[in-house]
């Protein structure tokens, strides 16, 4: 929840910057030569700044999937085999356990 809150106020914080900051610019790279406002390089620099984060955590993330799936099954093959073990324990319990007998 924090970080829900964290992001909120971060994009808060860019659109109050972006909307005070509304004049014409020129933007320059290699042969691109391009006249915007302000307003639109901000968003797009924000914008490009969350898909490249989102891109870098995909990594991370399909790991963590990963392992948690490995996880999930080592467990499941686990509990099956305390079962059996299980009845195991108690069949053999009940083979040598003495006949009741009746007085």
């Amino acid at each position: 929840m924090s970080t829900l809150i964290l992001a909120f106020l971060l994009a808060l914080g860019t659109a109050l910057f972006a909307l005070q900051n509304t004049a014409s610019v020129r933007i320059t790279f290699l042969l691109w030569d391009y006249q915007t406002s302000l307003v639109l390089v901000i968003f797009g620099s924000a914008g490009a700044g969350v898909i490249l984060a989102l891109l870098a955590s995909l990594g991370g993330r399909w790991k963590g999937s990963r392992t948690r799936r490995s996880l999930e099954s080592t467990i499941h093959a686990q509990g099956e085999r305390i079962r059996e073990l299980e009845q195991q324990l108690r069949l053999a319990h009940e083979s040598t356990r003495p006949p009741e007998s009746d007085l």
